[in-house]
């Protein structure tokens, strides 16, 4: 029997039936990391806002998915909290919406 291996009813079964070793040099080339870095310093805050909205709109939609299956499942408390992270996410994006709303509108301005 092999290292991390554990043996159930006569059979060798390993825990890791994929090699997870990986050189990170081989996967990561440095002038693709420098291009990445040097796109992210060149972001505009509404293509930052733009990525927030994204990312809200996801968390209510996953929430309030987890939060129907905890009350079709009968766990009320959990349900309930959850019902609680749903209000702050849907806040955050109200919040978000808005400061968009008027970056763009700044932008405008400046643009006239």
């Amino acid at each position: 029997m092999g290292e991390g291996a554990f043996k159930s009813k006569g059979l060798d079964l390993p825990l890791f039936p994929f090699n997870l070793t990986f050189n990170i040099q081989k996967k990561m080339n440095l002038k693709n990391l420098k291009h990445f870095k040097k796109g992210m310093k060149e972001l505009t805050p509404i293509q930052i806002g733009e990525g927030k909205l994204i990312g809200y709109y996801g968390m209510v939609v996953g929430l309030s998915l987890a939060c129907i299956t905890m009350f079709r499942n009968r766990s009320w408390g959990l349900g309930i909290f959850l019902i609680f992270l749903v209000w702050f996410q849907i806040m955050g994006l109200i919040s978000e919406k808005q400061s968009l709303k008027g970056l763009k509108d700044m932008e405008a301005l400046q643009n006239e």
